[in-house]
């Protein structure tokens, strides 16, 4: 799975504030499974976790220059 999260506001500029993130997910709500269930039956379903293993980063003030560079975890 991959998640893109857009760090440029509608002028193109980036977004400096940090963004803190866990190392893992649970994606078990976010499921079509529990999307038509009610939140009491959600713990009768399965959880989905999903483990963060890397990272890309723009380095740079806009879209239109900087680099990406990336962090990944070994094994």
């Amino acid at each position: 799975m991959i998640v893109t999260v857009k760090r440029f506001d509608i002028f193109g500029k980036k977004v400096m504030k940090k963004m803190r993130y866990p190392l893992n997910f649970n994606m078990k709500k976010h499921m079509d499974t529990a999307m038509d269930c009610e939140p009491k039956d959600l713990k009768s379903i399965q959880d989905e976790i999903y483990d963060l293993y890397g990272v890309v980063i723009h380095s740079g003030y806009s879209t239109n220059s900087g680099h990406y560079y990336s962090y990944c975890k070994t094994p």
